[in-house]
């Protein structure tokens, strides 16, 4: 090659080279243009970050939901769990009274028919016997007789087996005043005995052995013998006890006032002993009747008028008499009751004053027993 060759060769690379560098080449940024590719990058650095910690709130707050759905739902299990549990226990405990239940019925009923079977037995023993013994009997008298060579003894004449193996009377008070079962309501009495088996009346109170006091109130009404009459109010208490059901004693003590002031124109103060008897006291309604005697201390200065003249009655005196009464008491328990009584008294010494020698007493009052 020649010298000129190798010069335009050498020429033509540069130039080429050149013209290559010039169409390839960037121009170089500014340092605004920096800054703001720094900004640029430091803003969708922060984006990333954010949109970050958005994804981990996100999934923080999904994992917690997550978790108290599972712990919901792990509570109701144990709920059912439990409520199923506690259907087993009661299901248990109704079977177990249920069985315990069938066990007392079954006994009781064994118990029952091992009575009526004991019964039956020794009643048809006695059956049994009672012929045996008057055959004994019959054979014996027989012997006796032809030995002696006199006539044969009628036998005696039989009777029921009830009389023989049944002695308790009744009477016509049994069930009224006595607890029994009465004669006339009852088809297994005969002939004025009953036997264990007849049923007896419903008892709803037991005031055998009892002792009560009691509280009272009520008037007293008498009057004088010129027409003038009062009624005053009284107060009292009283003591009561019945050794059985249907008696009593009773010891009360009253005061009847006008006014209950320092003016008062009468007072009466009375100390009354009575015997009572008592229809059907084991019920809760028993009607009774009272009778005894009545002490009573009257004070009076009484103006009073008949209707056409004023009359001035003034003593202070104590009189006495029998008194009888009749009553209800209504039993509100074992330990409780009230009581209704109107009495009539009438006294047997000279009443001074000019009173009438009578009078009515009407009480109303409760009982506590004991």
């Amino acid at each position: 090659m020649t010298p000129k060759l190798i010069t335009a060769i050498a020429i033509s690379s540069v130039f080429s080279f050149s013209a290559f560098a010039a169409g390839s080449s960037e121009p170089i940024p500014t340092e605004e243009e920096v800054v703001q590719i720094d900004l640029e990058d430091d803003a969708a650095r922060k984006r990333k970050k954010k949109n970050a910690q958005r994804r981990s709130a996100q999934q923080q707050r999904a994992r917690s939901a997550q978790q108290q759905g599972n712990r919901a739902e792990r509570q109701q299990q144990q709920e059912r769990v439990e409520e199923r549990a506690q259907q087993r226990r009661t299901q248990q405990r109704a079977q177990q009274r249920a069985q315990q239940r069938h066990a007392e019925t079954r006994a009781a009923n064994q118990a029952a028919a091992a009575r009526q079977q004991a019964r039956h037995r020794a009643e048809a023993q006695r059956a049994a016997a009672v012929p045996q013994h008057r055959a004994r009997q019959a054979a014996a008298r027989h012997r006796h007789n032809h030995v002696r060579g006199t006539n044969h003894v009628r036998p005696h004449r039989w009777h029921h087996r009830w009389h023989h193996t049944h002695a308790r009377p009744i009477r016509w008070y049994h069930g009224v005043f006595v607890y029994g079962p009465a004669p006339h309501r009852h088809h297994r009495v005969r002939s004025g005995v009953y036997s264990e088996s007849v049923p007896m009346p419903r008892r709803a109170i037991d005031r055998k052995g009892a002792f009560s006091v009691g509280l009272t109130t009520g008037s007293y009404a008498s009057g004088y013998d010129l027409g003038g009459d009062f009624s005053d109010f009284g107060l009292g208490v009283n003591a009561r006890f019945r050794p059985v059901e249907g008696l009593g004693f009773e010891v009360a003590y009253s005061v009847h006032d006008e006014t209950f002031d320092a003016e008062t124109q009468r007072t009466t103060t009375m100390l009354q002993p009575s015997v009572q008897v008592f229809a059907a006291p084991w019920s809760r309604v028993s009607p009774y009747a009272s009778v005894g005697v009545t002490f009573t201390e009257r004070t009076h200065d009484d103006t009073w008028s008949d209707g056409f003249d004023e009359y001035r009655s003034k003593f202070e005196n104590s009189s006495f008499g029998p008194h009888a009464g009749v009553g209800l008491e209504i039993a509100l328990g074992q330990n409780a009751a009230i009581d209704f009584e109107a009495r009539a008294i009438g006294y047997l010494d000279n009443q001074e004053g000019g009173t009438i020698p009578g009078a009515v007493q009407t009480t109303f009052g409760a009982q506590w027993y004991f």
